[in-house]
């Protein structure tokens, strides 16, 4: 899972709960991780994860560069064969993927190895420029909805980081199929019968968002 916007620990602690009390893994995908609104660190669901029920997803993507294509898992799951033989999920997931993607590129994973001596083994002294640069970016997106979309009917959430608000957008159908309406609604123009919310994620791209 991804989650959007501010989740207390309490909240997180209480999701973990909910997936051991119904026996399922929880899988939490954390690109954004590094890039806040501030230096307070909002704790992901792996730490607080005691019972093993959630297998962690990091990337180089964003705090490196995207064309590695490299990233990173914690799977500390066991896993017991028929025969009784017991292993981490992660080992028989690296097993899989090693004849499925016949292997990440060795010089991808040389050169991020070599990016992380570099920076101490800290991503987040590493990105300080771009995690500034980022926040930068959700200001403005954030003071640029509050400025152009006065309608109530229209709402968006306040994100603790990350690159992307969520919009509440209502919009009216127009007698065709959904697939058809929403495409039309991308062309729409502001305003108009408001009957749905039709939910969309704005971008804050690497070319920035200017007020």
């Amino acid at each position: 899972m991804r989650i959007v916007g501010t989740v207390s620990a309490q909240q997180l602690t209480k999701l973990i709960e909910v997936a051991a009390d119904e026996d399922l893994l929880i899988l939490e995908d954390d690109p954004y991780g590094l890039f806040g609104l501030d230096d307070r660190r909002s704790p992901t669901l792996k730490s607080l994860d005691t019972g093993q029920r959630v297998i962690y997803l990091g990337s180089f993507a964003k705090s490196v560069f995207p064309g590695a294509r490299v990233g990173f898992m914690v799977a500390d799951q066991a896993v017991v064969s028929a025969a009784g033989h017991r292993s981490l999920l992660a080992d028989e997931l690296s097993t899989v993927k090693s004849m499925v993607t016949v292997n990440t590129s060795p010089i991808a994973q040389a050169v991020i190895g070599g990016f992380l001596v570099s920076c101490g083994y800290s991503l987040r002294a590493a990105n300080r420029e771009k995690i500034a640069f980022y926040r930068r970016n959700l200001r403005a997106l954030l003071a640029a909805l509050e400025r152009h979309f006065s309608d109530p009917a229209i709402t968006w959430n306040s994100p603790g980081g990350g690159f992307f608000a969520v919009l509440d957008v209502p919009e009216q159908r127009v007698g065709r199929d959904p697939l058809a309406a929403s495409r039309e609604t991308a062309q729409a123009r502001q305003g108009g019968r408001l009957r749905e919310l039709v939910r969309r994620e704005l971008v804050v791209d690497e070319r920035g968002l200017e007020e």
